[in-house]
């Protein structure tokens, strides 16, 4: 590894700075690999200058924006939308998204993360993918996502599959179909449609009416 030109680097700070890349060799860091990193961070922090402080809000709808297309369920597009909004935005929506960090992350998914799983574990997924965005970007470091799952918030979150393990819904009773199905009308998801149509066939069956298509 170079360090520097010797009409540049007189003899005596040649010496301290080799004595500092060793040290960091003691200490299992490739001098190399910090030289870059430390060289992304400082063009990551002079394309924050030029181009403002991006929050964490305006980096979401960024990517929401250049992906939304791609999304052909409006039930997945919403859900993107619904939940930022109503969990992650309050938190963390108007803060600098080089400066979300795992404390933020775990602030918003502890207080659901054992009575709405679900919900929480799709939440995670969409901050981290949020972050990395950003980080692509060069809006905040590329090393680290706070929101990832694997060796970092596995340590500090019970597994989802056991808090609520997934088991077969209870059976509906008759007199309930009717509330039900017009819950079911007014869902335009594609799972909705889906039942209603598979429920139509089934009532078809059952009064000798149904023709199948060929």
């Amino acid at each position: 590894m170079g360090l520097g030109p010797l009409g540049r680097l007189p003899l005596n700070r040649a010496r301290v700075k080799a004595l500092a890349l060793q040290e960091q060799v003691e200490q299992k860091i490739n001098p190399l690999d910090e030289a870059r990193r430390q060289r992304h961070e400082r063009e990551r922090k002079q394309n924050a200058r030029k181009g403002g402080v991006m929050t964490f809000k305006q980096c979401a709808e960024a990517y929401m924006a250049a992906q939304e297309a791609g999304w052909t369920s409006p039930v997945y597009r919403r859900q993107w939308k619904d939940t930022l909004a109503r969990f992650a935005y309050p938190i963390i929506g108007d803060l600098p998204v080089a400066d979300v960090n795992k404390d933020h992350v775990l602030q918003i998914l502890w207080p659901i993360w054992k009575t709405k799983t679900t919900t929480a574990k799709g939440l995670r997924a969409r901050i981290a993918t949020v972050l990395d965005y950003a980080a692509s970007k060069d809006y905040r470091p590329r090393e680290g996502n706070p929101a990832a799952w694997e060796g970092n918030l596995a340590f500090d979150l019970a597994k989802p599959s056991r808090i609520r393990p997934k088991r077969q819904h209870p059976a509906l009773g008759y007199e309930e179909i009717g509330v039900f199905m017009v819950k079911l009308r007014q869902d335009p998801g594609m799972a909705a449609r889906a039942f209603r149509v598979h429920d139509l066939n089934c009532g078809q069956i059952l009064r000798g009416t149904f023709r199948p298509l060929v």
